[in-house]
């Protein structure tokens, strides 16, 4: 990606993994904003249903832990 992003029009700011790793929201991710797959508009990126999906996941990685 960072090889490409000073090629695009408009430009694409370079990313750095620090930064990425920081980003708990998809909204923040500016990649997925300029995506052509209208990544933010899929119901899993909503954000009640981002939220449901992962306290269901949070919850199966406790049973997980449990066991």
């Amino acid at each position: 990606y960072n090889k490409l992003a000073t090629s695009q029009h408009p430009l694409h700011p370079k990313l750095d993994y620090a930064e990425v790793g920081s980003y708990s929201l998809l909204g923040e991710f500016s990649l997925l904003k300029h995506s052509q797959y209208e990544v933010l508009e899929k119901l899993w990126a909503l954000p009640d249903n981002h939220g449901m999906m992962m306290k269901y996941y949070k919850l199966w990685q406790s049973q997980e832990e449990i066991i």
